[in-house]
């Protein structure tokens, strides 16, 4: 079995997230996960692989995907998702969690912010000097 959770810190307990899921021996299918561990589950019928992927939530870009490190299992990353193999027959299961968060913005670091510093000082010094010559040529 795979589950598929999701995480997403802050968000409102109203977004859904749309999860897709594909294969070669599912028929596609799409639900919609909420924050709060929320997990939806696929069933293996054999050796077989199952594409999952999420649709873009305004706002809520997904981060990553972290699946359990499992030996019956492995994993590849696809744009927007992951795809899973189950490589054995057996009754396995894992659990892949789709992360989404906000956005961060630019803040500018200390190295920025001392950059804007000096120049607003240059700045300061250079009119203070100007002031000063149009002062003694009057």
């Amino acid at each position: 079995f795979l589950s598929v959770c999701k995480s997403a810190p802050g968000a409102p307990s109203d977004l859904g997230f749309t999860v897709n899921f594909a294969g070669e021996e599912i028929k596609p299918f799409s639900v919609e996960l909420f924050d709060g561990g929320e997990c939806a589950f696929v069933g293996f019928v054999s050796v077989s692989t199952v594409f999952v992927t999420e649709d873009r939530t305004q706002g809520w870009p997904l981060l990553d995907v972290v699946c359990d490190t499992n030996e019956d299992f492995s994993y590849d990353a696809i744009p927007g998702g992951v795809s899973v193999t189950c490589d054995t027959s057996s009754e396995a299961s894992t659990t892949c969690t789709f992360v989404n968060g906000q956005p961060v913005s630019n803040i500018p670091t200390l190295s920025e912010w001392g950059m804007i510093a000096v120049a607003g000082g240059l700045g300061l010094i250079g009119a203070f000097f100007a002031m000063r010559r149009k002062r003694a040529v009057v």
